[in-house]
């Protein structure tokens, strides 16, 4: 019995360690000062970044990648990693934080955090091989008490594709709340199969919902990129929305 708990508790430390994709990220080792120009230890990289701030705690997810987008056959198997400051000096480092957990899952791509009735939302793209052996990019959510610690919510993805869009580019959902009104809105990049212009098709789809479960959408809110926008933004400042 010893034995078998012995082995149980290192599979486990190496589940957290190396993720399914065997990529190894130990925070302890990582730099607490400074993140200016931060490259994980290792044969490692950083990937999108994701900035939320609550209460005074800046808190930074990004992407641990391991060959430049190329893991798992260029679908690029990127998983969630934390960095948290209240200064931008010193730094904490956590675990992966959103990880490849299922065979399906090929990347967890970028995507952005919303706190709302006392839960943190983190919304992104899972990066997957349909039953046709194509590539889509579909929307998943996770739920945390903390920000760190974050379950992945039933159904994932729980949204596939939107009419009119591409299936292969429909990532980096930007999320907001409404707190009027409570409505959840996201702006995902995608692709407009029939632009007005042919080479023109770049566009922020509109989705919106107060249950996270039946979903609207609405007109783009921005149309006629040369490509896909890559990893929105939406916020507030002195008087205007951006």
């Amino acid at each position: 019995m010893k034995k078998i708990i012995f082995v149980s508790l290192l599979f486990a430390v190496y589940s957290i360690s190396y993720g399914q994709l065997g990529v190894q990220y130990d925070p302890s080792v990582q730099t607490t000062k400074n993140l200016q120009y931060f490259k994980p230890k290792g044969n490692l990289f950083v990937g999108d970044c994701i900035p939320f701030s609550r209460n005074g705690t800046y808190y930074y997810y990004w992407l641990l990648d391991s060959a430049h987008h190329k893991s798992l056959n260029g679908l690029g198997g990127h998983q969630w990693v934390l960095s948290t400051t209240t200064d931008l000096i010193n730094w904490k480092q956590y675990p992966i934080v959103l990880g490849i957990d299922e065979e399906w899952e090929k990347s967890i791509c970028t995507g952005s955090v919303v706190f709302h009735n006392n839960k943190y939302y983190a919304f992104y793209a899972t990066r997957l091989i349909n039953s046709e052996g194509k590539v889509n990019e579909q929307l998943s959510y996770a739920i945390s008490d903390d920000g760190v610690h974050f379950e992945k919510q039933k159904p994932n993805p729980f949204y596939t594709s939107a009419p009119g869009y591409s299936k292969r580019d429909f990532r980096d959902p930007k999320v907001f709340v409404d707190e009027k009104t409570g409505e959840f809105h996201l702006f995902v990049s995608s692709w407009q199969e029939n632009p007005v212009l042919r080479n023109a098709g770049g566009c922020l789809v509109h989705l919106t919902s107060k249950d996270l479960k039946n979903w609207k959408v609405l007109d783009p809110i921005l149309t006629g990129q040369s490509s896909v926008p890559e990893c929105p933004d939406y916020f507030f400042w002195k008087g205007w929305y951006y």
